[in-house]
C-alpha cells in the first residue's frame, strides 16, 4: 500500500509481482503514423488521457477491508488486464514503474519511480483512477451496489506528481521507507459556518495558485493546469508525462521550481494567511516582489505549451493540453 502520514513518511506495502513484470517488459517504441494519446482536463479540472481505442475495465468489489493488505482477486485481475491493454495501446506510459496497492483507495492503483539529479531525489507517483464515469465510458454489464460495473472507456483518468524526497531508507539494497520533503508548515487556517454546516479552511488551494502563477509566463493561460501545487505540505510538480523521456524532463522542471520556491515558502504562507480563503491575487505585494525574479526560472520550458477549450458531446467544457512543459 502507499500512505503518506503527517510526518511525510511514505508507507510501502503490497506490490503485485505480475503487474511489475508487465511494466518491465521491453516494448517497441511508437512509430510514425501510430495513433497517439491526447491530454485533457474535464470540466471538474481532472486530468485524463484520451486513448486511440477503448480499454475494458473489469468488475471488482466496491469495498475493501482496511486491515486486508492485499487486493482481492477480482481487483488484481482487473489491474493486470488494464496494464496489459495499456502496454499494447500506449507503449511506455507506465513502463519502468513499480506497482503499489492502497487499501484505503482500492479503485486507484499507484505506480512510482525514484529519480536522482545532482544528489537531489524525487519520487514520481502516478495514480490511475478506475472509477466508472458515465460521461466518459460505456457500461457493459449491470452490477449490484457491492461490485463496480464492467465498462469500456477511451478516457484514462490519472493524477501524476513529482515530490522532492527528504530521505530514502534501504535495507539490503531494498527500499523500505521514504519521506517526502515538507517545507510547508501547516495549511490549516480555521473553520467556517456553524453546527453541521461547519467546514474546514485550508491554504492548499491558494498555495497551489501562488506557486503555479509565480512560475508561469505573464499572459499565458494555464487553467485548469496547475504545474506546481501544495500536496502533503510539499512542493509538488504535476506532470502530464506519457513516457520515460517526458518524466525525466519533468524531474528537471520539478527541481528548478522547487529550488526557487523553497527559500520563500514561509513568507508565501504568511502572505496568504492575511487574505480570505480562495482570494489569492497576483496583486499581493509578496507575489509582485517575487514575480520580478521568477520569470527565468523555467526559461523556455513553456515555449510549446498551449491549451484549447472545447465542448464535448454532452456540451460540457473540457480542455485539451496541446503542448506541454519541455
Amino acid at each position: 500500500m502507499l500512505m503518506v502520514v503527517p510526518s511525510g513518511a511514505l508507507q510501502l506495502g503490497f506490490s503485485d509481482s505480475q503487474i511489475n513484470a508487465l511494466l518491465r517488459q521491453s516494448r517497441s517504441p511508437m512509430v510514425a503514423g501510430t495513433p497517439v494519446v491526447t491530454r485533457h482536463f474535464s470540466q471538474n479540472e481532472e486530468f485524463f488521457l484520451r486513448l486511440p481505442r477503448a480499454i475494458r475495465v473489469g468488475s471488482f468489489p466496491v469495498h475493501h477491508p482496511l486491515g486486508q493488505k492485499r487486493p482481492q482477486p477480482e481487483l488484481r485481475e482487473c489491474v493486470r488486464s488494464v496494464i496489459a491493454q495499456l502496454a499494447e495501446i500506449v507503449p511506455n506510459l507506465l513502463d519502468g514503474l513499480t506497482h503499489l496497492f492502497d487499501p484505503a483507495s482500492n479503485h486507484v492503483p499507484v505506480f512510482f519511480r525514484l529519480y536522482e539529479i545532482e544528489g537531489e531525489r524525487f519520487i514520481y507517483l502516478a495514480r490511475v483512477d478506475l472509477t466508472f464515469r458515465p460521461s466518459h465510458g460505456t457500461r457493459i454489464e449491470r452490477t449490484s451496489n457491492q461490485v463496480t460495473p464492467l465498462y469500456e472507456t477511451r478516457d484514462l483518468f490519472l493524477e501524476a506528481d513529482l515530490f522532492p524526497l527528504e530521505s530514502v531508507e534501504t535495507r539490503r539494497d531494498r527500499i523500505v521507507g521514504m519521506t517526502i520533503e515538507q517545507p510547508i508548515r501547516d495549511t490549516w487556517i480555521g473553520e467556517t459556518g456553524r453546527g453541521y454546516m461547519r467546514a474546514g479552511m485550508w491554504l492548499d488551494r491558494d498555495l497551489t495558485k501562488f506557486f503555479s502563477r509565480l512560475l508561469t509566463p505573464l499572459g499565458l493561460q494555464t487553467y485548469p493546469y496547475y504545474p506546481f501545487s501544495c500536496k502533503y505540505r510539499s512542493i509538488a510538480h504535476a506532470t502530464p508525462a506519457v513516457n520515460e523521456e517526458e518524466r525525466r524532463r519533468a524531474v528537471q522542471i520539478a527541481r528548478r521550481g522547487r529550488s526557487f520556491l523553497l527559500p520563500h515558502v514561509k513568507e508565501i504562507e504568511e502572505s496568504l494567511r492575511g487574505v480570505e480563503m480562495n482570494e489569492f491575487s497576483e496583486e499581493l505585494p509578496d507575489f509582485v516582489r517575487l514575480r520580478a525574479h521568477s520569470e527565468e526560472v523555467l526559461g523556455d520550458a513553456w515555449r510549446s505549451f498551449s491549451l484549447r477549450s472545447y465542448l464535448n458531446e454532452l456540451d460540457e467544457r473540457e480542455f485539451e493540453l496541446v503542448g506541454t512543459l519541455a
